[in-house]
């Protein structure tokens, strides 16, 4: 219990708690892709809509209907005129209910926003391709059976003792178990967000480390020799220590998990569908098993839990054979980060595809071993990726254990140093003595970084940075898209050949209309038959839905001609979806996070920086400096300084930089104003220039960050209270908050 005590204080379940709630806004972050909140949701609630339309047809009907209404949607709902084109085509259509259906959808199309509409479009695509999966799903099963009897056949593959044989026979068995497998429609996007997010696994393992390492500290704190000479034995104080992590990996791994999939309930709905057949979800093509959602998340879990436990004995054994934790803790991030990189850059049909299957990442990743069907063979046998991962855990569990047991128990405090101990000290030693030639200014950056331990701050900072800035990317359509090619084109200060096909296609519109309406006219007094009416209708239907791709030129066209009328601006014909989430409405939340995460790194880095000497009894010595404390402390503030300054350039260069490469930055040097957002902004600058300005403000805000870090460090080392750094912090995020809210510029 007193392990327990010592690991679970209660700051360990402040960074916990803090953990999960991060955990949880990360998940919900990435389900936006770009979008706010409130479109998420709504988008959300339309998908479940859709499947309640179509859930209780047969699939065959429901592929053939949601197709026909989606194709009338993309026909008529964004026409120039909608109420003509209905009244029209109302001659025409039947009564069948495809058709009303059609038209209801239309209608409800026409009373949502521009944005809802976009989101409502999407929702209905992945409704068609859900449809069209599970109405394919039967016969690809039976593809596959039917391929593999035949295949056994052919010389090639019909001999008994080899392993395209018996591959082929296993095959053959497996989809048996799911050929009576029919999935219906339902609402799975909870499960799949749920299934397909990762991040859970990796954050679990991260505690682990934490917990792990804590479990060390007694080889630094003084206490190792009292630890070696417990009168119960060295033997069960690592039992009890194993038992620990096994409990904890549980409990946290749980904690993650549970806390994830409430949350992508919440935010998609369908509770009631966990009962249903997993094979609902596209990814579960291949999966051989007969089970409920239900049933597959229990043993996604436990797989899961199991995997982090095994790498965290793993983990153990290594901190255990390593005498110094802070050394092992540095091996373990190298090699996590190689990890990372192989995993990443390596292809699956490179010859080196091993280092990708065999890699801690792939391991966390266990989902995708257990969905897709994969075996693996030793000679004429053949295994399932699955069966030879859990092999392997087993192995790995077991001698980690043991060794790791065995090892603890042996190991004394005092010993000979070993080679990779002298390594590190002729190192640490070749490292002083070049270190006391570097000016003050650098030594003082290096105390904030390497000595206060602001390494592992600035690693979290770079991190936090990179997901946020590099994921939750806008999906455009196919239609905006084609848009944006043409801005980039054809737009720009001089947009005249914009212009002439907006009229163009203006006045062929016009023609069109009045067309109708005369061959209406004739119609009903009975000088033309029904098809050349519907000829008619047709052709102004068609050049009506044309119509909608120049709406948003003409609308461009026109806030163009008022910003040089009112305000004496030339503008530049450019789109504003990019702009729009790199600095526009949809960018909130992602620049809220980051400038947070900035200011919260450089608080607590810096607020380190003076206390540290009170703490550590250095506070007498540098008080004695003999070119006086006033110059000690500006070096102290410039070295402050120029950190944040290149923790700043690093924050948002990754930022930039991932930006630019998902939505472009064309037309820098266009006024502010091309923008339609950005109407009546008091600066009258460039694209360019705003940027800037933003940049500056941010950065004015993390130099003020700075500055109260250093007066509350100095406080803290007189009081002791590292309390008045948390106040000090919340009070910036309050101002921050304040300022986003009012000012714009942030």
């Amino acid at each position: 219990m007193g392990e327990w005590k010592r690991i679970f204080n209660w700051k360990m379940l402040i960074v916990i708690a803090s953990i999960v709630i991060l955990n949880i806004g990360l998940f919900v972050y990435a389900q936006m892709s770009g979008r706010s909140l409130s479109d998420t949701i709504f988008a959300s609630n339309e998908y479940e809509h859709l499947v309640e339309r179509y859930q209780d047809m047969p699939l065959n009907d429901a592929q053939d209907r949601s197709t026909k209404e989606y194709s009338s949607v993309l026909k008529y709902v964004n026409s120039l005129n909608p109420t003509e084109t209905q009244k029209a085509l109302s001659n025409t259509t039947s009564s069948s209910q495809s058709d009303e259906g059609s038209q209801e959808m239309v209608s409800y199309f026409q009373d949502l926003n521009d944005s809802q509409k976009v989101q409502m479009q999407l929702e209905f695509k992945d409704i068609i391709a859900k449809i069209k999966y599970l109405n394919g799903y039967p016969d690809s099963i039976k593809q596959v059976i039917g391929n593999a009897s035949s295949l056994k056949h052919f010389s090639l593959f019909s001999k008994p003792d080899s392993f395209s044989y018996n591959n082929i026979i296993k095959t053959g068995k497996d989809f048996e178990r799911v050929q009576n497998v029919t999935p219906g429609l339902t609402n799975d996007k909870a499960t799949d967000a749920f299934v397909n997010y990762y991040y859970t696994y990796y954050i679990a393992f991260a505690i682990m480390i934490l917990i792990i390492y804590g479990l060390f500290a007694e080889r630094e704190n003084g206490m190792w020799c009292m630890i070696n000479s417990a009168p119960f034995g060295r033997t069960r104080l690592a039992l009890k220590r194993l038992l620990l992590i096994l409990t904890s990996s549980f409990v946290i791994t749980g904690l993650l998990y549970v806390s994830t999939l409430i949350t992508s309930f919440l935010v998609y709905g369908g509770w009631n569908d966990l009962s249903t057949s997993v094979q609902t979800l596209n990814g579960f093509a291949k999966f051989t098993q007969e089970f409920s959602k239900l049933h597959y998340l229990v043993d996604n879990f436990l797989l899961s839990w199991a995997a982090i436990f095994v790498a965290a004995i793993v983990l153990w054994m290594l901190f255990i054979f390593f005498r110094n934790r802070n050394h092992t803790l540095i091996l373990t991030g190298a090699f996590i980060g190689v990890e990372i990189l192989l995993f990443n850059k390596i292809q699956v049909q490179s010859v080196y595809n091993a280092f990708r299957y065999v890699n801690i990442i792939n391991l966390f990743r266990i989902n995708e071993t257990y969905s897709t069907y994969n075996n693996w063979g030793f000679g004429i046998h053949v295994y399932s990726v699955l069966a030879i991962t859990f092999a392997v855990l087993i192995i790995l569990l077991i001698l980690s254990g043991v060794f790791a047991v065995i090892k603890f128990a042996h190991m004394k405090p005092q010993t000979k140093q070993t080679l990779l101990g002298r390594m590190f000290a002729t190192i640490h030693q070749a490292y002083q003595k070049l270190f006391t030639h570097f000016p003050v200014t650098i030594k003082e950056i290096h105390k904030l970084v390497i000595t206060g331990k602001g390494i592992w701050v600035v690693a979290a900072v770079v991190i936090i940075a990179i997901y946020f800035s590099g994921t939750g990317k806008m999906n455009f359509t196919d239609g905006q898209i084609e848009r944006d090619q043409i801005y980039l084109e054809h737009g720009g200060m001089d947009y005249s050949y914009i212009t002439e096909y907006v009229e163009q296609q203006i006045q062929i519109y016009n023609e069109a209309k009045q067309k109708l309406e005369d061959t209406a006219t004739q119609y009903q007094n009975g000088e033309i038959d029904l098809k050349t009416f519907s000829k008619a209708v047709s052709n102004f239907q068609d050049q009506a839905n044309s119509m909608k791709g120049i709406q948003e030129y003409s609308s461009k066209i026109e806030y163009l001609a008022s910003i040089k009328q009112n305000y004496e601006i030339d503008g530049y014909m450019i789109s504003d979806r990019g702009y729009e989430e790199i600095f526009g409405q949809y960018s909130n939340q992602r620049e809220i996070i980051l400038l947070l995460t900035i200011v919260t790194g450089i608080m607590m880095i810096i607020s380190e920086c003076i206390s540290m000497e009170y703490r550590t009894g250095m506070e007498n010595i540098v008080r004695s400096c003999e070119r006086g404390r006033k110059w000690i402390f500006r070096r102290k503030v410039a070295a402050c300084a120029i950190f944040t300054i290149l923790l700043f350039g690093i924050v948002y260069g990754i930022d930039i930089w991932n930006l630019y490469h998902i939505y472009g930055m064309p037309y820098l040097k266009a006024p502010l104003m091309s923008l339609t957002f950005m109407e009546g902004c008091a600066f009258r600058v460039s694209i360019f220039g705003w940027m800037l300005i933003r940049l500056g403000a941010r950065l004015l805000i993390c130099l003020i960050t700075m500055a109260l870090a250093i007066i509350v460090s100095r406080m803290i080392g007189k009081k002791g209270n590292r309390a008045l750094m948390l106040l000090a912090l919340a009070g910036m995020i309050a101002v921050i908050a304040i300022l986003h809210g009012i000012g714009g510029i942030i």
